[in-house]
């Protein structure tokens, strides 16, 4: 993608989260055993940064549309289009946003959020 600017602020391309999902049998609850999400999407683009170069930070909360987007709750490895969360706890609905991050540390500003969804129960 040639030479990279020091001064590059344009942040990535990047349409969020596609999918939360998870299979635990029975409905999640206060006696459940702690869960693992599979978050999926789409890779970014940029104008600098190479795809494979692009890493994703993820914010996860118990409560819709309180991301404050000021430190991820995780963040993933260069190049990924898929995240699985360690075991969460199993009390409660938890909610996803996905950003991507370039090089620069630009980060675009979707809001796609995404109610974890069992598909097993």
């Amino acid at each position: 993608m040639g030479a990279r600017s020091s001064n590059d602020q344009t942040p990535p391309r990047f349409g969020g989260l596609l999918s939360a999902t998870t299979c635990a049998p029975g409905a999640r609850g206060a006696l459940g055993s702690p869960t693992r999400f599979l978050l999926r999407w789409r890779p970014a683009s940029d104008n600098e940064t190479a795809a494979a170069a692009i890493r994703y930070d993820v914010y996860q909360l118990s409560e819709p549309g309180q991301h404050s987007f000021g430190h991820p709750t995780y963040t993933t490895v260069a190049g990924v289009t898929s995240f699985t969360t360690p075991p969460l706890p199993a009390a409660g609905p938890l909610y996803f946003v996905v950003r991507s991050r370039d090089s620069h540390g630009n980060s675009d500003k979707n809001s796609a959020e995404h109610e974890g969804r069992n598909l097993c129960r």
